[in-house]
């Protein structure tokens, strides 16, 4: 079955001879050469003896070994070769070196026979793709391990694809089955277990188990199918070089020109080594421009954040290889992504993914297949983190977010933005002075416009900051804001204590002091007795008694305030007379004022205690029925200013007189 490997051994002696003979004439002969001819039969290859070979002009007859040899050749040089029972074979050479041409009669080329079988329909698909044809028609000879379309259906479909949409990565493959010289099987057998040189470069090995040929894992199933220029053996796996590269989704995308944001995004998100799997995936792929549509703000946000970017760009993929036309046979329809939800394919005058369209379909690469869409897809049951959450999730942003909900901000916060927000920490609240602070979270306008003056339209990252510094920002709250850069950045006088935190709607830098704006108008103590009902008399005692500069100071204050009934309760001709000496009336003012901010429930706590009042005296809190301070009924409280706060009573308190 595998020939006799003596003759083959015999005639290799005698080729082997005719190559060093014909070098060593060759050496000698000036510009004439020596061409040595063998003939054999190409379905046993065995030596063809007494053809008879012309050469130009010159004849001879094959020895038993198929040989003959001619000299004093050079130039275009046409060989026929005719031996009885075979067609007439002609070949034309050019003599510019010594040579040695074998001619196989009855049979095919390479190429010729593997079209001429049933069963290689793929392999010389893929030879015409490689553009191969030539080469594997030419002289040679060489030996082929030419797998079955069985073998190539075995093959991953991706990297099939992948491989004849890239004729020179096949063609690597190609010439991976293709040894130079013709080896049937004994030879093979008698020298195994070893390895032999391809035409792509890398070695293959031969090993014999239980009389069975492989070359590397592949099984000769049948072997010694002689062409005209070598030899065939059916192999039942496709060969892949140990080195070969191929391109996976990755590289692929990698290698392509609009595919950066993409590649970054995959890297970001810790998902190549998934994407480099074997899969096969198909991914639709959002161009550079696409990406560029996408909110600033939301994509620095998911860059920031692998595992949503995972998320987004896992709504990107489906498992399995669905080709441009897969997908319009089976249009409309939906696909379940790698992320879990489903994303719809129409075909409508185009490919449609949800309302991404596909621009470019069909690339192969060898794990899968990408198409490219004009559009990221986000999908529906992603969630983000806009600036409200990220205050909300953050531990320092407590009071923050409690003055946003208060101000009603949380919707204009959750908008699409993008806003940059300077947000001060909650011990930058805590620094507000408490009677401001609980004015602000008491009038809601007001607490708008300070929180809105931490707010600027866009998305300004710290480096855009330092690069523009200084520089003034226009607030939401109409105010403009000083940016400055030595070594920190400050906005006004608060510093950047940790700036660009990522919101999908925004970015976030964290100030360690309130910003107050310049136009804010605020109610002290004064301003709120003078807007309220029933206080018309004590506003005019206040400035008859020259305090109120005293009572628009920075407190705080606590004030008890009687109404204007209980001055109208003075004995008669009292109020008068106190109006007449504002040192008195004073005095008595005084003792309605306590140092520091003290809450309704702050004094109900003092029951049974005294506060000492700016006058110097005391007063004395008891809570039974109602809470009097000395004996005046407290009415009415809380009333918050920004610089204190304000209790009514029913009575106007006398000092006690030394």
């Amino acid at each position: 079955m595998f020939g006799s490997w003596k003759r083959t051994g015999m005639l290799t002696i005698l080729l082997i001879l005719a190559v060093f003979t014909t070098g060593c004439f060759g050496l000698f002969a000036g510009s004439t050469y020596r061409l040595n001819v063998f003939v054999l039969d190409g379905t046993t290859n065995e030596a063809i003896e007494g053809a008879t070979v012309t050469a130009g002009t010159a004849t001879g007859q094959t020895d038993d070994e198929g040989h003959v040899t001619f000299s004093g050749l050079s130039g275009s040089v046409t060989i026929e070769v005719t031996a009885d029972d075979f067609d007439v074979v002609t070949r034309t050479v050019t003599m510019n070196q010594n040579r040695t041409e074998t001619f196989r009669l009855g049979v095919d080329d390479i190429v010729d026979t593997a079209i001429a079988a049933d069963d290689f329909n793929t392999l010389v698909a893929a030879v015409l793709v490689a553009d191969l044809e030539d080469a594997l028609r030419g002289a040679g000879p060489f030996t082929v391990f030419a797998p079955t379309d069985e073998a190539f259906a075995a093959l991953d479909d991706s990297l099939l694809a992948y491989l004849l949409d890239n004729p020179n990565k096949l063609a690597q493959v190609l010439l991976y089955h293709v040894v130079e010289g013709s080896i049937w099987a004994a030879d093979a057998i008698a020298a195994a277990p070893t390895s032999l040189t391809t035409l792509q470069g890398e070695q293959i090995d031969v090993t014999v188990d239980d009389g069975n040929v492989f070359i590397n894992d592949a099984q000769v199933i049948t072997p010694n199918i002689g062409a005209s220029n070598g030899v065939i053996h059916v192999i039942d796996k496709v060969l892949i070089p140990e080195n070969f590269d191929a391109d996976d989704i990755v590289d692929t995308a990698i290698t392509a020109d609009d595919f950066n944001t993409l590649v970054t995004a995959v890297l970001a998100a810790d998902l190549e080594d998934a994407l480099r799997g074997t899969g096969p995936f198909t991914v639709f792929a959002p161009t550079d421009a696409a990406f560029a549509d996408v909110p600033e703000a939301l994509l620095a946000y998911l860059l920031d954040n692998p595992e949503k970017l995972a998320d987004v760009l896992l709504y990107h993929v489906v498992d399995g290889r669905i080709t441009s036309d897969d997908a319009v046979a089976a249009a409309p329809t939906s696909l379940t992504t790698l992320q879990g939800d489903a994303i719809d394919v129409t075909a409508n005058g185009g490919v449609f993914i949800n309302d991404a369209q596909v621009t470019m379909a069909d690339i192969s690469a060898s794990n899968g297949i990408i198409h490219v869409i004009d559009t990221v897809l986000i999908p529906p049951s992603l969630e983000v983190d806009d600036i409200v959450d990220t205050a909300i999730a953050a531990d320092d942003f407590n009071t923050l977010v409690t003055a946003v909900i208060e101000a009603n901000l949380v919707d204009a916060l959750r908008a699409d933005g993008p806003f940059t927000v300077f947000a001060p920490t909650d011990a930058a609240f805590a620094d507000v002075p408490e009677a401001l602070l609980a004015y602000l979270l008491d009038n809601p306008d007001k607490l708008a416009d300070v929180l809105l003056y931490h707010v600027v339209d866009g998305r300004i990252t710290s480096d855009d900051a330092v690069a523009a510094a200084p520089t003034s920002l226009t607030t939401l709250q109409g105010d403009a804001i000083d940016v400055t850069a030595n070594g920190v950045v400050f906005v006004n006088d608060a510093q950047v204590v940790l700036p660009d935190i990522s919101a999908s709607n925004g970015i976030i830098h964290v100030i360690d002091t309130v910003l107050i704006p310049p136009s804010l108008e605020v109610d002290d103590i004064v301003d709120t007795a003078i807007a309220a009902d029933g206080f018309e008399t004590l506003v005019e005692a206040v400035i008859a008694a020259d305090l109120v500069a005293t009572l628009k100071g920075e407190g705080p204050f606590t004030v008890f305030a009687p109404t204007d009934d209980a001055f109208a309760d003075l004995p008669a001709g009292t109020l008068d007379s106190l109006l007449d000496d504002p040192d008195a009336l004073a005095n008595i003012l005084k003792y309605h004022v306590v140092a520091g901010y003290f809450t309704a429930a702050e004094v109900i706590a003092l029951d049974g205690h005294t506060l000492t009042t700016v006058q110097g005296t005391t007063v004395s809190i008891s809570v039974n029925a109602d809470v009097l301070i000395n004996d005046a009924k407290v009415t009415a409280t809380d009333i918050k200013a920004s610089n204190g706060i304000i209790h009514v009573i029913d009575a106007v308190l006398i000092p006690d007189v030394d």
